[in-house]
């Protein structure tokens, strides 16, 4: 995945965070995740308009371990949901 792609949910998604876990519902569907620390930070910048570059960053300011580990999460996340966007349409 390019790191200057960005993710856009569309308007049948509703979400909520607590402390550490996102809950996302896709009302058209009625799929229901739920996400731990890093799913929800991820979320949380997919709602601030950001691109998978910055994502990567800002997971590697705020998480130890490998960048490479955190591009490959986060490609494989937005990936995931890409693919339940357009496996509902």
């Amino acid at each position: 995945m390019h790191s200057s792609m960005r993710f856009k949910h569309g308007s049948q998604i509703v979400y909520e965070n607590f402390d550490n876990e996102a809950v996302i519902i896709n009302l058209e569907s009625g799929s229901y995740y739920s996400l731990d620390k890093s799913g929800a930070a991820i979320w949380g910048m997919i709602e601030s308009d950001v691109t998978v570059g910055e994502i990567v960053e800002e997971l590697v300011r705020r998480y130890s371990g490998q960048r490479s580990d955190m591009e490959v999460a986060a490609s494989r996340f937005m990936n995931e949901l890409r693919q339940e966007r357009h496996h509902r349409a």
